[in-house]
């Protein structure tokens, strides 16, 4: 129990310290990204049941220079996973180095993830490179 309250504190405070820091304009490519996303189905509708679990949400919170990632349980109010990393832009390729993860993920501490990107209108839709990863985003407002 202490674990699980332990990871919940630091995905909140990260999650804190990303919101209350705020975001400077800049003419970049990032801009479009930086933001709060949920991730959704094909359909682009919010995603509430992530990979057949009920109640299970994902976040993907981008600031000028880092990402976090984190699953929740909805109804019993818990962070269940959580990803903290650096990332980059190139053209099209949106690049993620994970940096700090929970215990269940320590394998992917240090990898790296490329993704072709595109935004429409309020879906960030991304397309693993070398990876299987192809998911759609809805901006929250």
């Amino acid at each position: 129990m202490k674990k699980i309250i332990k990871q919940s504190v630091f995905a909140i405070t990260v999650m804190m310290t990303i919101i209350s820091c705020g975001v400077q304009k800049v003419n970049s490519p990032k801009d479009d990204l930086i933001g709060t996303w949920q991730m959704c189905n094909a359909a682009g509708e919010v995603e509430e049941n992530l990979y057949g679990n009920k109640n299970q949400i994902r976040y993907k919170i981008i600031s000028s220079d880092k990402f976090t990632l984190i699953d929740l349980n909805s109804k019993h109010k818990q962070v269940l996973n959580s990803f903290v990393g650096s990332y980059t832009i190139d053209k099209d390729v949106y690049t993620e180095h994970i940096l700090y993860t929970n215990s269940n993920f320590n394998t992917l501490l240090g990898d790296t993830f490329s993704y072709k990107y595109k935004i429409e209108d309020d879906l960030l839709t991304i397309e693993g490179i070398g990876n299987p990863y192809n998911e759609i985003w809805k901006k929250v407002e």
